[in-house]
């Protein structure tokens, strides 16, 4: 029963004993009423006092049992209840006695029932016992796990330091095995271009843009990109008197490795030397970058120069340096034919070198691929197949190779295209056939195209369609003129004036004045 229906009750008795003061039974009755309420009451009230006491100790009390006492409370303020349905015996109390007692009682009541007040018990237990009991948990709770946190840091701190120096050492390991094994069989440490200095690569020219990143292609290395404009010239150099250079000097012959990227522009002025020093006086052999490669060159690919350098002949005295010179935009009177610097953008990833084999100084630069690539792909609005195959060969400067490269691609805006071509070249000479076929929603196209010094068709040859001019006279060699049968229709010398004009039945003289002079023939 919540304190607004005692407190309710309590009026309602007093109201009673004061309009039955002649009727002191039923007085009685009601007076035992109250007094059992205000028993149950008194009982609820030590009951709330020690539940509170219990709570503020908060010693040894949790939440569990805090809750017990205010069921307890509850229980008691039910038996408040029960007990005004008993009937006091007090019959003996003046009317005005009993006015002014019921009145400091109700008054009591009030007050007790005010303490007992489950909903102020609640909010006690939470402002004060609660809140402090918290707060101490909370700060020991919080320690604690200060206390861990740290614990982990430290460990994941450990386990971070850990993994890192692993990984640290992996790429080490792999940086030392790949330094090592490129020092093993060449001539250079870096041979992966790590460090600008002077004991290791040293920049020439300098006259373009040069930017520095790690390199892609190898788990070392760094990639040197040149950004040059025409006649810029820039390149690297290193010599034997580098820490880098741990291989032979004067080597009668260098295997010359380059890898590179054109990114843009021509590879004209790209070119490599090794110059063997006597005593300062240089004597140089070298290539331009393209005759080194095996293969066509492919812009935005990475290519490999592959070159047996050999020393030159008649040098006297003795060899005291060897000087190795990479330069991306240059030239030098070394190397022919001579190519003018041009504009590009070329990366550099590699440059390796070391002595030749007597099997490869017998051949010079000596190698043979076959290299095919095939490309299929489809997407929403392009499909598109390829297929190139190139066979090259080379011996010292001299490069034979065949390419054929086939070729189809449709859209959804109804284009179509489709090529094949073979190309032969040998040294100077080649020779190209290549037949294109376009269409497209405004028309279509084809094309056949034979390229060399002598075309030969074996067989009957048949042509519906002769552009003018296409055949003059000087390509015609024709022993009688019975091999030729035509209606002649009109041949004249001018269009004008004095000329002659020859007609299938006739022939006409006119002179300067365009009179008809002279007729041989039918004169109708």
């Amino acid at each position: 029963m919540s304190s607004v229906i005692i407190d309710q009750r309590l009026k309602e008795l007093v109201q009673i004993l004061s309009g039955e003061r002649g009727n002191a039974q039923a007085r009685a009755v009601r007076l035992k009423e109250l007094n059992g309420i205000l028993s149950g009451m008194a009982n609820g009230t030590v009951k709330v006092a020690a539940t509170d006491a219990a709570l503020n100790s908060g010693l040894s009390k949790t939440i569990s049992e805090a809750q017990g006492l205010i069921n307890e409370a509850k229980e008691a303020a039910d038996q408040a209840r029960q007990a005004a349905q008993v009937v006091s015996d007090d019959l003996e109390q003046s009317s005005a006695a009993t006015s002014d007692r019921v009145r400091q009682l109700t008054e009591r009541a009030e007050d007790e029932i005010d303490q007992a007040n489950l909903d102020n018990l609640s909010q006690t237990f939470t402002s004060s016992f609660r809140q402090d009991t918290l707060k101490s948990q909370f700060s020991l709770l919080r320690t604690e796990l200060k206390s861990e946190v740290a614990g982990v840091r430290a460990t994941l701190t450990q386990d971070y330091l850990t993994a890192a120096n692993t990984a640290e050492s992996i790429v080490s390991a792999k940086r030392e095995f790949v330094t090592t094994m490129s020092q093993s069989v060449g001539c250079l440490k870096d041979a992966f271009l790590n460090s600008e200095d002077a004991n290791n690569w040293v920049r020439v020219g300098a006259q373009g843009d040069l930017t520095k990143e790690p390199g892609e292609t190898f788990i070392v290395g760094t990639d040197w990109t040149f950004d040059l404009a025409s006649g810029e010239i820039d390149g690297i150099r290193t010599d034997t008197s580098a820490d880098q250079w741990v291989g032979a000097l004067n080597a009668d012959a260098y295997a010359l490795e380059i890898l590179f990227t054109l990114n843009s522009g021509s590879l004209n002025g790209a070119l490599a030397t090794i110059d063997w020093q006597v005593s300062g006086a240089s004597h140089k052999a070298g290539l331009n970058f393209a005759d080194g490669l095996s293969g066509p060159l492919t812009i935005g690919q990475q290519m490999r120069i592959s070159a047996i350098v050999q020393r030159p002949s008649g040098i006297s005295g003795t060899i005291t340096k060897n000087v190795l010179t990479v330069l991306v935009n240059g030239s030098d009177g070394s190397v022919s034919p001579s190519l003018a610097p041009s504009a590009k953008n070329i990366t550099l990833h590699e440059v390796s070198l070391r002595p030749a084999t007597a099997e490869e100084q017998g051949g010079g630069l000596v190698d043979a691929r076959v290299t095919q690539e095939t490309n299929a792909r489809s997407q929403a609005d392009l499909a598109l197949a390829d297929d190139i195959t190139s066979l090259t060969a080379t011996l010292n400067s001299t490069t034979s190779s065949v390419s054929s490269n086939a070729s189809a691609i449709a859209d959804l805006e109804g284009n179509a295209q489709a090529l094949v071509s073979f190309r032969a070249k040998a040294g100077s000479s080649g020779a190209l056939l290549e037949l294109v076929a376009q269409s497209n929603p405004s028309g279509s196209v084809s094309v056949a195209r034979i390229a060399a010094v002598n075309i030969l068709l074996d067989g009957s040859v048949y042509a519906q369609h002769l552009a003018a001019k296409s055949v003059t006279a000087d390509k015609m060699n024709v022993g009688t003129l019975s091999a030729i049968t035509a209606t002649i229709g009109v041949l004249r010398t001018a269009t004008t004036g004095a000329r002659m004009e020859i007609r299938d039945n006739k022939i006409s003289v006119y002179d300067s004045a365009n009179t008809l002079r002279v007729v041989i023939g039918d004169l109708s």
